[in-house]
């Protein structure tokens, strides 16, 4: 199960305690994750995102931010 190839033993057993287990790991030279597994009628489910290395100041993501609403139609919601 892809999930479980990258849990500890640890992880593993406090997953298989409590049916949910959030944590973060990383894979050299590619990038660092976060991660929650958990139990979705009666099936073992992940989701993973990834942290970003670079990480942008307020003025670089908010210049983007404003830039691509002022791309969009007046009354467009999408």
């Amino acid at each position: 199960m892809l999930a479980y190839s990258v849990l500890t033993d640890a992880q593993k057993h406090r997953f298989e305690e409590d049916l949910e287990l959030d944590f973060s790991f990383g894979i050299r030279g590619l990038s660092r994750y976060r991660a929650n597994v958990f139990n979705q009628r009666g099936a073992v489910a992940a989701a993973y995102r990834t942290i970003p290395t670079d990480i942008r100041s307020f003025r670089n993501w908010a210049a983007a931010a404003v830039e691509k609403m002022c791309e969009k139609r007046a009354g467009s919601c999408s």
